[in-house]
């Protein structure tokens, strides 16, 4: 649905919506479970996001059905699109060491968050 969403955005934007993402949500948790979603550790979460994407992007490139049978998303033959109206980009938010390496192998774009990373800290995040 988030990819379906996002499209439409881009789509009714005439192409200037851009897609942010980030896991920072373990303050959100009961709101999520409330809501139907699962709870999910740190870790887990980084690995959803990542699959996530993927699917994002299969959804939005595809012409035919997605098959998608991953850990945590698991689509068996679903409609792809609708398409972007411009190449959207993907930003990830991100201040840890694993969640920056997941931004680099993933995203087109990063947003750091600077309550947690100011910019005087930017270089020890590697």
């Amino acid at each position: 649905m988030l990819a379906r969403a996002a499209a439409t955005l881009d789509i009714v934007s005439g192409g200037r919506f851009e897609l942010g993402l980030a896991t920072s949500a373990q303050q959100m948790w009961n709101f999520i479970t409330a809501d139907g979603g699962p709870r999910r550790s740190a870790g887990e979460s980084i690995d959803a996001l990542e699959e996530a994407i993927t699917v994002i992007r299969a959804l939005w490139a595809a012409n035919e059905n997605v098959v998608h049978d991953g850990a945590y998303y698991h689509l068996p033959g679903t409609q792809g699109g609708p398409a972007p109206a411009h190449a959207m980009s993907i930003w990830v938010g991100a201040h840890q060491p694993r969640m920056l390496r997941l931004t680099g192998r993933t995203a087109d774009g990063w947003l750091p968050s600077s309550p947690y990373l100011p910019p005087e800290h930017l270089p020890q995040a590697n």
